[in-house]
């Protein structure tokens, strides 16, 4: 069900599964999942808190419980719950990545970096471990290894729009405007969500009156 995002319909049969087996972590794990695709924060965090109490060595419990305090701007709690997964697996990419997240958020861009540098040591082809460390470069002003990890990202996922946005962002702050509107193209031809995003966006505000820049980011 979650996978059709179904998630109401998912928690039910979670609740269902638990009442069979109430000791089986990834039961609450997965409904810690479902209430986070919802937006109920706590109770993802009261199952994922349930889920490592049963199981205290799985990783990913910490990881996802992790994403919810980042989620909730509890850094420091996100940081110490991404510290617990790492140290249960050394080897968990996407903890060091989000807790390089984490450390951008808190404006640590070289300790982001750090943390990025690790990921891809570890997973070389993490496309979004590079999508991040090209936004801390890029908040560091070194324009240039901010597009390199862009383009080190779509090389590994052709459709990661993200990595396309942010790539459109460094140009348009280089008034590179044929360089920006080409990638903020493409970045809208994979998800149109972003339409809405760099009409918003102060990285584009020098383009919000050009004709190519609205017609690309036009809702109507």
């Amino acid at each position: 069900y979650s996978d059709l995002k179904e998630y109401r319909k998912a928690i039910d049969n979670y609740d269902k599964a638990i009442e069979i087996d109430p000791k089986n972590a990834m039961t609450y794990y997965n409904r810690g999942h479902a209430y986070c695709e919802l937006k109920e924060y706590r109770k993802a965090i009261d199952n994922y808190d349930k889920a490592i109490e049963i199981d205290p060595k799985d990783a990913m419990a910490y990881t996802n419980r992790g994403n919810v305090y980042s989620d909730l701007k509890e850094y420091q709690v996100a940081i110490d719950n991404y510290d617990k997964a790492i140290e249960i697996d050394p080897k968990d990419a996407m903890a060091y990545t989000n807790r390089g997240n984490v450390y951008s958020d808190l404006k640590e861009y070289q300790e982001a970096i750090n943390n990025f540098d690790k990921a891809i040591e570890i997973d070389p082809k993490y496309a979004m471990a590079y999508t991040s460390r090209g936004h801390a470069y890029s908040e560091l002003k070194e324009y240039r290894k901010a597009i390199d990890n862009y383009d080190k990202a779509i090389e590994i996922d052709a459709k990661h729009a993200m990595a396309y946005y942010n790539k459109a962002c460094v140009y348009s702050l280089l008034s590179q405007e044929k360089e920006c509107l080409m990638n903020l193209s493409r970045c809208i031809d994979i998800d149109t969500s972003y339409k809405l995003m760099a009409s918003e966006d102060e990285d584009f505000k020098d383009l919000w009156s050009d004709e190519d820049f609205r017609r690309l980011t036009d809702n109507e």
